[in-house]
């Protein structure tokens, strides 16, 4: 819903514009024990790829996403890592 609102207001307003996407390597790699979580993921990069396609004639819009992996508590701890 939000990609949609700012594609409203980068058409009005013409100019080089960019919406960025926040993802997580689980929209690329899957793993177990997190099907929930891989799949809303993979919704988005979805999401990303056809609204780029849809905004391929408005050559100022540019879609991008990026990757993002959160260092928690649990993950760090595998690692042998403590986070304050």
């Amino acid at each position: 819903m939000s990609i949609k609102c700012a594609i409203k207001a980068m058409k009005k307003n013409p100019g080089d514009s960019s919406i960025i996407v926040a993802s997580s390597g689980a929209g690329i790699t899957g793993y177990a024990g997190a099907g929930p979580c891989i799949a809303s993921k993979h919704a988005v990069n979805g999401l990303v790829k056809g609204f780029a396609a849809e905004l391929a004639d408005f050559e100022t819009l540019e879609m991008a996403q990026i990757q993002l992996g959160l260092h928690t508590r649990k993950r760090s701890a595998a690692k042998g890592l403590l986070l304050f």
